[in-house]
């Protein structure tokens, strides 16, 4: 009889989620509400901004225009792993230490998730005769997101099918005329619920302090 003992970081625990307030906004005209298509490009404009939304506060957790109650985020989740950048720039080698550390950990990552400053830095690295480099060994596997709502000197690379996204209830859909007293305009809020949490913190790497 083989006995076995296992890792605690295997246990499960109890997740706690909450309905968080998220807001968008989309203010336009008078004259913008009268068009044929304005039903259609309104619902475009505020789909965008609340998926662009979502990823933020699923991202950083910062409160922005929702104010209040918010995730945590990944970036602030307890227990992930972190490291800072060293050197003056961002290399091939400070991302295979992230890839090592998390596969060090028994974690396969799916994805890289950066803001475009630093995928631009990386895109347009060049080797000694002038060509473009591509991503490297394991790193070439990894689907690459690239959104303006990452902390900007910060990249994320982890096993994505751990983050849970939870909505709670209905949206409300708010109108206001005239906003901020400019006559002939409308502001278009949309409120909607909702929580994420990380299932396994471990599985995610943060590098910070990137300079690109």
């Amino acid at each position: 009889l083989q006995e076995y003992d296992l890792d605690e970081s295997t246990a499960f625990g109890s997740m706690k989620l909450q309905a968080n307030k998220v807001i968008t906004q989309v203010e336009c005209s008078y004259e913008f509400m009268r068009a044929p298509n304005a039903p259609a490009i309104l619902l475009d404009l505020l789909s965008n901004a609340l998926a662009a939304e979502i990823d933020r506060v699923a991202l950083t957790g910062n409160p922005g225009v929702s104010g209040g109650a918010c995730p945590t985020g990944i970036v602030n989740t307890s227990g992930i792993l972190t490291a800072a950048a060293t050197g003056a720039t961002i290399g091939w080698d400070q991302l295979f230490d992230v890839l090592g550390a998390l596969q060090a950990v028994n974690t396969n990552p799916n994805a890289m998730l950066l803001p475009p400053a630093v995928n631009t830095y990386l895109a347009k690295r060049k080797d000694g005769a002038g060509n473009y480099q591509v991503l490297p060994g394991d790193l070439a596997s990894l689907q690459k997101i690239v959104t303006s709502k990452m902390t900007a000197e910060t990249l994320i690379m982890g096993s994505f099918q751990d983050l849970v996204l939870v909505p709670f209830g209905k949206m409300e859909v708010n109108t206001t005329r005239d906003v901020k007293g400019r006559r002939g305009s409308f502001l278009i809020e949309v409120v909607s619920y909702f929580d994420c949490g990380v299932v396994w913190p471990g599985h995610f790497h943060a590098l910070t302090g990137i300079t690109s």
